[in-house]
């Protein structure tokens, strides 16, 4: 049903959060770097080395989250259904997840502003991957690219952007124009999970 639909979009969305995803400051303190020469165990990726990256765990857990709600099969599927009745088509999702993220209010502390600015990092770039990829329908990669489109607009119309926002803002502009390799690379991901400790993990 429509409603089921439309409450997981909502179930998605709320893992999509500072709230959710910034981890207190407190706890990361607590976290040493890994002992020297200890490779075992499970930990999150990140771009820090050694200490514990509190900004690659958001974005790879945000990562998983929106690649789950743009899998390509997914988004094709809402563009059948959501033309026949009361479904939720690709566009209310699209737009529901950027106006989640990208008009979620700037917190007032610095380090969950960066949480923020990964998580809208995550969803633009997630969006040209998809819209670039060869297997995702014509009607989907429209879609994603008409609102790509219009996040670079909203941006640009902006008195001052920040240089998160100028950044993506540029990528965007560049990956319509393809003028270079401008597809994002993979994100972080995060740990495999359980069962810790079986071979391959």
């Amino acid at each position: 049903p429509a409603d089921e639909q439309r409450d997981a979009l909502e179930t998605v969305l709320s893992t999509l959060t500072v709230d959710f995803l910034a981890m207190p400051e407190q706890i990361v303190e607590m976290i040493p770097p890994p002992a020297f020469r200890y490779g075992q165990g499970e930990v999150f990726d990140g771009y820090t080395e050694l200490l514990f990256d509190p900004l690659g765990a958001a974005e790879g857990a945000a990562a998983f989250a929106v690649e789950e709600l743009l899998r390509p099969e997914r988004m094709a599927r809402l563009v059948v259904f959501g033309a026949m009745g009361d479904y939720p088509n690709l566009e209310e999702v699209v737009d529901r997840l950027v106006d989640h993220t990208w008009s979620a209010p700037e917190p007032d502390d610095e380090y969950r502003m960066r949480v923020l600015h990964t998580i809208q990092r995550v969803v633009a770039d997630e969006m040209m991957v998809k819209a670039a990829r060869d297997d995702v329908s014509a009607e989907v990669r429209a879609i994603l690219a008409d609102r790509l489109g219009r996040l670079a607009d909203s941006l640009e119309a902006q008195p001052e952007l920040s240089p998160h926002q100028r950044l993506v803002t540029a990528d965007i502009r560049r990956w319509e124009n393809r003028s270079e390799a401008t597809i994002p690379g993979p994100k972080l991901e995060i740990p495999p999970g359980d069962p810790i400790g079986s071979p391959g993990n």
